[in-house]
Parts: C-alpha cells; sequence; structure tokens
C-alpha cells in the first residue's frame, strides 16, 4: 500500500506542475504584472483561510488558531515562515515567467533538496548518510545535464 506521504507528495507535484504551467500562460498572454497575480493569489488563499478558521472556531468554540498570536516563539516562526513562503513564490513564478522552459525553474528549485537536507543535519540532528549525500549529487548532476543540455531552450 502506498504511504500517505508518496501520494501526498505526487498529487502535490502534479497539483503544483498545472498551477506553474497556468501562471505561466496567464503571465504570457496577458499584461498583468507577476506581483499582481500574486496578490490576488494571496487574497483568494487568505479567504479561504478566513472561511475555513470561521467554519472551524462555530464548529467547537475553541479559537485554536489564537494561539500562534499567543506565544511569540510561535508567532515569529509564522512570520518567518510567511515571509519566505512569499519570497520564494515570487522569485519562483519570476524565473518561470523570464525563463524559456518552465521545467528548467522545476529543475533547479529542485535543489532545495540540498539546503533542507543539510539544515535538516544541523536543526533536527538528522543522521548524516553517505548514500543519501550520493543521491543529492546525483540529482545536482541532473539538473545540470538537463539544463545545460536541453535542446529546448532559446539562448
Amino acid at each position: 500500500m502506498i504511504k500517505t506521504w508518496v501520494l501526498h507528495s505526487l498529487l502535490a507535484a502534479i497539483t503544483f506542475s498545472i498551477g506553474d504551467l497556468s501562471c505561466k500562460l496567464l503571465l504570457n498572454q496577458s499584461d498583468v504584472d507577476l506581483s499582481v497575480v500574486l496578490a490576488i493569489t494571496a487574497i483568494f488563499i487568505g479567504t479561504i483561510g478566513i472561511v475555513y478558521i470561521i467554519n472551524r472556531t462555530s464548529q467547537d468554540k475553541e479559537l485554536n488558531f489564537l494561539k500562534v498570536f499567543k506565544n511569540k516563539k510561535t508567532f515569529l516562526y509564522l512570520l518567518g515562515f510567511v515571509g519566505f513562503l512569499a519570497l520564494g513564490e515570487y522569485y519562483y513564478h519570476s524565473a518561470i515567467l523570464h525563463g524559456d522552459n518552465p521545467s528548467f525553474v522545476t529543475a533547479m528549485s529542485s535543489l532545495s533538496i540540498v539546503f533542507i537536507y543539510l539544515i535538516s543535519i544541523l536543526m533536527y540532528n538528522f543522521t548524516f548518510n553517505m548514500k543519501t549525500l550520493l543521491g543529492i549529487g546525483l540529482t545536482i548532476i541532473g539538473i545540470f545535464i538537463i539544463t545545460m543540455y536541453s535542446e529546448n531552450k532559446k539562448y
């Protein structure tokens, strides 16, 4: 049986792929600015979040979401998460807009595995594993080959 995280990872990959291609199509076919598209996206997501919180609050009458605002450390983590997510989305979609092939951007963004792995070793005391390091090295080499030697680029 497939593990939940594997299924969700595959569904996320498919969903983000469709979203990325839709964003590039939107930006290429219109004169709408990337920052406007991302701002409108944030408004829609925020609206969904507010509806969710109102719905949950009316169901269990306990305002658990307020705990985020009561604990300073938790609130700062949340602000950091939101800030890095917003910056990452901007840079990612800007790269898709200006890049020849969206798959190159996606390949390059998968380098986040290197940063996540190294930071996880430091922050969460994960064990350093040579086989995982080899996989990361092969990923980097694969990304280099895909982006440098593809026939699907304009430059």
